[in-house]
Protein backbone atom coordinates (compact mmCIF):
# COMPACT_ATOMS: atom_id res chain seq x y z
CA UNK A 1 0.00 0.00 0.00
CA UNK A 2 1.65 3.45 -0.78
CA UNK A 3 1.46 6.54 0.97
CA UNK A 4 -2.21 7.97 -0.17
CA UNK A 5 -2.88 11.60 0.30
CA UNK A 6 -5.89 12.44 -1.43
CA UNK A 7 -8.61 15.31 -1.23
CA UNK A 8 -11.34 17.77 -3.09
CA UNK A 9 -10.53 21.13 -4.15
CA UNK A 10 -12.17 23.14 -1.76
CA UNK A 11 -12.44 20.38 1.43
CA UNK A 12 -11.95 21.88 4.58
CA UNK A 13 -10.41 19.37 7.32
CA UNK A 14 -11.42 21.36 9.88
CA UNK A 15 -15.33 21.77 8.91
CA UNK A 16 -16.18 17.82 9.79
CA UNK A 17 -18.82 18.07 12.17
CA UNK A 18 -21.52 17.28 9.20
CA UNK A 19 -19.29 15.05 7.48
CA UNK A 20 -19.32 10.97 7.68
CA UNK A 21 -15.76 9.19 8.71
CA UNK A 22 -15.08 5.56 7.34
CA UNK A 23 -11.63 4.30 8.94
CA UNK A 24 -10.65 0.64 8.35
CA UNK A 25 -7.71 -0.89 10.51
CA UNK A 26 -5.53 -4.01 8.97
CA UNK A 27 -3.11 -5.94 10.15
CA UNK A 28 -0.65 -4.89 7.51
CA UNK A 29 -1.77 -0.93 7.19
CA UNK A 30 -5.02 1.30 7.33
CA UNK A 31 -7.14 3.08 5.31
CA UNK A 32 -9.77 6.14 5.53
CA UNK A 33 -12.01 8.50 4.05
CA UNK A 34 -14.37 11.26 4.61
CA UNK A 35 -17.47 11.76 2.65
CA UNK A 36 -20.97 13.83 2.75
CA UNK A 37 -22.49 12.67 5.69
CA UNK A 38 -25.48 10.14 4.10
CA UNK A 39 -24.05 10.44 0.29
CA UNK A 40 -21.99 8.96 -1.77
CA UNK A 41 -19.58 11.86 -2.16
CA UNK A 42 -16.28 11.59 -1.67
CA UNK A 43 -13.97 14.42 0.32
CA UNK A 44 -10.79 13.04 1.20
CA UNK A 45 -9.09 9.55 1.45
CA UNK A 46 -6.05 8.69 2.58
CA UNK A 47 -4.30 5.30 3.00
CA UNK A 48 -1.00 4.10 4.42
CA UNK A 49 1.15 0.82 5.91
CA UNK A 50 1.89 0.44 9.67
CA UNK A 51 5.60 1.64 10.02
CA UNK A 52 7.70 -1.25 10.56
CA UNK A 53 8.13 -0.38 14.33
CA UNK A 54 3.99 -0.23 14.67
CA UNK A 55 3.85 -3.80 13.66
CA UNK A 56 5.38 -5.01 16.67
CA UNK A 57 2.75 -3.15 19.11
CA UNK A 58 -0.30 -4.08 19.73
CA UNK A 59 -3.38 -3.15 17.35
CA UNK A 60 -4.08 -1.23 20.50
CA UNK A 61 -1.28 1.57 20.60
CA UNK A 62 -1.26 1.27 16.94
CA UNK A 63 -4.57 3.26 16.91
CA UNK A 64 -3.43 5.46 19.41
CA UNK A 65 -0.17 6.23 16.88
CA UNK A 66 -2.68 6.49 14.05
CA UNK A 67 -5.00 8.72 16.13
CA UNK A 68 -1.69 11.15 16.79
CA UNK A 69 0.08 11.17 13.77
CA UNK A 70 -3.26 11.92 11.15
CA UNK A 71 -5.08 14.84 11.42
CA UNK A 72 -8.40 13.38 10.28
CA UNK A 73 -9.53 10.90 12.70
CA UNK A 74 -8.85 13.35 15.18
CA UNK A 75 -11.80 15.36 14.17
CA UNK A 76 -15.32 16.00 14.92
CA UNK A 77 -18.11 13.86 13.22
CA UNK A 78 -21.65 13.26 12.85
CA UNK A 79 -21.08 10.22 12.09
CA UNK A 80 -18.01 7.44 12.38
CA UNK A 81 -17.81 3.60 11.20
CA UNK A 82 -15.02 1.64 11.88
CA UNK A 83 -14.14 -2.22 10.35
CA UNK A 84 -11.35 -3.92 12.06
CA UNK A 85 -9.47 -7.19 10.33
CA UNK A 86 -9.61 -10.33 11.72
CA UNK A 87 -8.43 -13.79 10.28
CA UNK A 88 -10.63 -15.80 12.68
CA UNK A 89 -14.56 -15.95 12.37
CA UNK A 90 -17.09 -18.46 12.57
CA UNK A 91 -20.34 -18.24 10.74
CA UNK A 92 -23.39 -19.41 12.82
CA UNK A 93 -26.62 -19.90 11.55
CA UNK A 94 -28.96 -17.41 12.28
CA UNK A 95 -31.98 -19.72 13.15
CA UNK A 96 -30.20 -21.60 15.91
CA UNK A 97 -27.80 -18.75 17.52
CA UNK A 98 -28.94 -18.04 20.95
CA UNK A 99 -26.41 -15.59 23.37
CA UNK A 100 -23.78 -17.46 24.30
CA UNK A 101 -23.88 -20.28 21.63
CA UNK A 102 -22.21 -18.17 19.29
CA UNK A 103 -18.84 -18.20 21.56
CA UNK A 104 -19.17 -22.15 22.05
CA UNK A 105 -19.16 -22.70 18.20
CA UNK A 106 -16.51 -20.20 17.51
CA UNK A 107 -14.19 -22.38 20.35
CA UNK A 108 -14.79 -25.15 18.24
CA UNK A 109 -13.69 -24.15 14.97
CA UNK A 110 -11.05 -22.57 16.49
CA UNK A 111 -8.78 -22.90 19.92
CA UNK A 112 -9.66 -19.62 21.11
CA UNK A 113 -6.74 -17.15 22.65
CA UNK A 114 -6.07 -16.64 25.83
CA UNK A 115 -5.40 -12.62 24.64
CA UNK A 116 -8.55 -13.06 22.57
CA UNK A 117 -12.05 -11.12 22.38
CA UNK A 118 -15.32 -12.88 20.95
CA UNK A 119 -17.59 -10.54 19.31
CA UNK A 120 -20.88 -10.67 16.85
CA UNK A 121 -21.47 -9.20 13.70
CA UNK A 122 -25.23 -9.57 12.47
CA UNK A 123 -25.14 -9.75 8.66
CA UNK A 124 -28.21 -8.50 7.41
CA UNK A 125 -27.99 -10.19 4.02
CA UNK A 126 -27.33 -13.93 5.44
CA UNK A 127 -28.90 -16.57 7.55
CA UNK A 128 -25.93 -16.20 9.61
CA UNK A 129 -24.22 -14.41 12.70
CA UNK A 130 -20.57 -13.98 12.53
CA UNK A 131 -18.34 -14.58 15.67
CA UNK A 132 -15.05 -13.12 15.40
CA UNK A 133 -11.98 -12.62 17.26
CA UNK A 134 -9.91 -9.65 18.26
CA UNK A 135 -7.00 -8.81 20.33
CA UNK A 136 -8.07 -8.08 23.47
CA UNK A 137 -8.84 -4.74 24.17
CA UNK A 138 -8.99 -3.41 20.41
CA UNK A 139 -12.68 -2.79 20.91
CA UNK A 140 -12.40 -0.87 23.84
CA UNK A 141 -9.60 1.26 22.60
CA UNK A 142 -12.24 1.72 19.31
CA UNK A 143 -15.20 2.68 21.68
CA UNK A 144 -12.95 4.97 23.83
CA UNK A 145 -12.01 7.14 20.35
CA UNK A 146 -15.17 6.93 18.87
CA UNK A 147 -18.14 6.28 21.41
CA UNK A 148 -20.79 6.09 18.97
CA UNK A 149 -18.63 4.77 16.10
CA UNK A 150 -20.90 1.51 14.33
CA UNK A 151 -18.37 -0.77 14.37
CA UNK A 152 -18.03 -4.07 11.88
CA UNK A 153 -15.61 -6.64 11.28
CA UNK A 154 -13.66 -5.89 7.60
CA UNK A 155 -14.89 -10.03 6.89
CA UNK A 156 -19.19 -9.26 7.81
CA UNK A 157 -18.65 -5.73 5.77
CA UNK A 158 -17.26 -7.16 2.81
CA UNK A 159 -19.49 -9.93 3.10
CA UNK A 160 -22.95 -7.62 2.36
CA UNK A 161 -21.31 -5.87 0.44
CA UNK A 162 -20.69 -8.51 -2.16
CA UNK A 163 -24.23 -9.35 -1.55
CA UNK A 164 -25.19 -6.46 -4.09
CA UNK A 165 -22.42 -7.51 -6.58
CA UNK A 166 -23.70 -10.98 -6.62
CA UNK A 167 -25.91 -10.60 -9.74
CA UNK A 168 -24.91 -13.54 -11.79
CA UNK A 169 -26.68 -17.04 -10.74
CA UNK A 170 -23.25 -18.20 -9.71
CA UNK A 171 -20.54 -16.43 -8.05
CA UNK A 172 -17.08 -17.05 -6.45
CA UNK A 173 -15.26 -13.47 -5.11
CA UNK A 174 -11.54 -13.76 -4.41
CA UNK A 175 -9.64 -11.24 -2.27
CA UNK A 176 -5.86 -12.07 -2.73
CA UNK A 177 -3.67 -10.01 -0.30
CA UNK A 178 -0.49 -11.02 0.94
CA UNK A 179 -0.84 -14.52 2.44
CA UNK A 180 -4.49 -14.05 2.99
CA UNK A 181 -7.22 -15.50 0.78
CA UNK A 182 -11.02 -14.37 0.99
CA UNK A 183 -13.31 -16.55 -0.80
CA UNK A 184 -17.39 -16.04 -1.06
CA UNK A 185 -19.36 -18.06 -2.85
CA UNK A 186 -22.94 -16.70 -3.78
CA UNK A 187 -25.88 -18.98 -5.40
CA UNK A 188 -28.97 -16.20 -6.24
CA UNK A 189 -27.47 -13.43 -4.10
CA UNK A 190 -27.67 -16.31 -1.06
CA UNK A 191 -24.62 -16.60 0.33
CA UNK A 192 -23.13 -20.35 0.29
CA UNK A 193 -19.77 -20.50 1.93
CA UNK A 194 -17.17 -17.68 2.87
CA UNK A 195 -13.58 -18.61 4.08
CA UNK A 196 -9.97 -17.14 5.15
CA UNK A 197 -7.38 -19.14 4.02
CA UNK A 198 -3.28 -19.04 4.18
CA UNK A 199 -1.66 -19.17 0.77
CA UNK A 200 1.55 -18.32 -0.87
CA UNK A 201 1.83 -18.90 -4.41
CA UNK A 202 -0.82 -18.06 -7.23
CA UNK A 203 -1.10 -21.48 -7.60
CA UNK A 204 -2.77 -21.41 -4.29
CA UNK A 205 -5.27 -19.10 -4.96
CA UNK A 206 -6.60 -21.19 -8.18
CA UNK A 207 -6.83 -24.24 -6.07
CA UNK A 208 -9.09 -23.36 -3.51
CA UNK A 209 -11.05 -21.56 -6.32
CA UNK A 210 -11.62 -24.76 -7.94
CA UNK A 211 -11.78 -26.51 -4.89
CA UNK A 212 -14.78 -24.36 -3.78
CA UNK A 213 -16.42 -24.59 -7.51
CA UNK A 214 -16.00 -28.18 -7.27
CA UNK A 215 -16.96 -28.37 -3.25
CA UNK A 216 -20.60 -26.42 -3.62
CA UNK A 217 -20.81 -28.11 -7.39
CA UNK A 218 -20.91 -24.05 -8.74
CA UNK A 219 -19.84 -25.31 -12.35
CA UNK A 220 -21.32 -22.14 -13.83
CA UNK A 221 -19.69 -19.79 -11.44
CA UNK A 222 -18.84 -16.52 -12.66
CA UNK A 223 -15.36 -15.95 -10.64
CA UNK A 224 -14.46 -11.91 -10.14
CA UNK A 225 -11.34 -10.64 -8.47
CA UNK A 226 -11.58 -7.74 -6.31
CA UNK A 227 -8.76 -5.27 -6.97
CA UNK A 228 -6.11 -5.21 -4.07
CA UNK A 229 -3.93 -1.87 -5.39
CA UNK A 230 -1.19 -4.27 -6.42
CA UNK A 231 -0.50 -5.68 -9.87
CA UNK A 232 -2.37 -8.66 -10.40
CA UNK A 233 -2.58 -9.67 -14.08
CA UNK A 234 -0.54 -12.75 -13.83
CA UNK A 235 -3.20 -13.90 -11.34
CA UNK A 236 -6.41 -13.11 -13.38
CA UNK A 237 -4.88 -14.97 -16.53
CA UNK A 238 -4.39 -17.96 -14.28
CA UNK A 239 -7.94 -18.13 -13.37
CA UNK A 240 -8.96 -17.15 -16.43
CA UNK A 241 -7.78 -20.59 -17.64
CA UNK A 242 -9.95 -22.26 -15.60
CA UNK A 243 -12.77 -20.48 -15.17
CA UNK A 244 -14.81 -19.29 -18.26
CA UNK A 245 -15.98 -16.26 -16.78
CA UNK A 246 -14.02 -14.02 -15.39
CA UNK A 247 -14.01 -10.26 -13.66
CA UNK A 248 -12.58 -7.74 -11.73
CA UNK A 249 -14.22 -5.58 -8.85
CA UNK A 250 -12.85 -2.57 -7.66
CA UNK A 251 -14.82 -1.80 -4.43
CA UNK A 252 -16.49 1.33 -3.72
CA UNK A 253 -16.25 1.92 -7.61
CA UNK A 254 -20.02 3.57 -7.57
CA UNK A 255 -18.18 6.45 -5.30
CA UNK A 256 -17.93 9.86 -6.83
CA UNK A 257 -15.28 11.45 -5.94
CA UNK A 258 -14.10 15.27 -6.14
CA UNK A 259 -10.72 14.15 -6.84
CA UNK A 260 -9.26 11.46 -9.23
CA UNK A 261 -8.18 7.80 -8.07
CA UNK A 262 -6.67 5.06 -10.10
CA UNK A 263 -6.80 1.68 -9.93
CA UNK A 264 -3.99 1.52 -7.72
CA UNK A 265 -5.35 4.19 -5.26
CA UNK A 266 -8.82 2.50 -5.19
CA UNK A 267 -7.31 -0.83 -4.45
CA UNK A 268 -5.33 0.38 -1.56
CA UNK A 269 -8.72 2.30 -0.45
CA UNK A 270 -10.80 -0.55 -1.51
CA UNK A 271 -11.98 -1.68 2.29
CA UNK A 272 -13.00 1.95 3.29
CA UNK A 273 -14.91 2.71 0.28
CA UNK A 274 -16.72 -0.43 0.60
CA UNK A 275 -17.57 0.28 4.23
CA UNK A 276 -19.22 3.46 3.19
CA UNK A 277 -21.06 1.75 0.45
CA UNK A 278 -22.49 -0.33 3.53
CA UNK A 279 -22.91 1.70 6.60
Amino acid sequence: MKNIRLSAPGFDPAATADKTLAIVLKNDGYCFCVSENNSKKLLAAQANDWPEEQLKQHPSDRLLWLLQQEALPGKLYARVVVALWSQRFALVPAAVYQDGTGTDYYERVHQRSLDEQLNRDSLKHTEAELIYGLAYGLLGAVRLRFPSAGIRSLPGMLTEYLYSKATAAETIFVSHKGNDLLLWAYKKQKLQLFNCLYVETAEDVLYHSLNTRKQLGLEHAELVLLENGEEQQALMQLLTSQFTVCGSLSPGEELTAGFEMAKLEKGALADALALLCVS
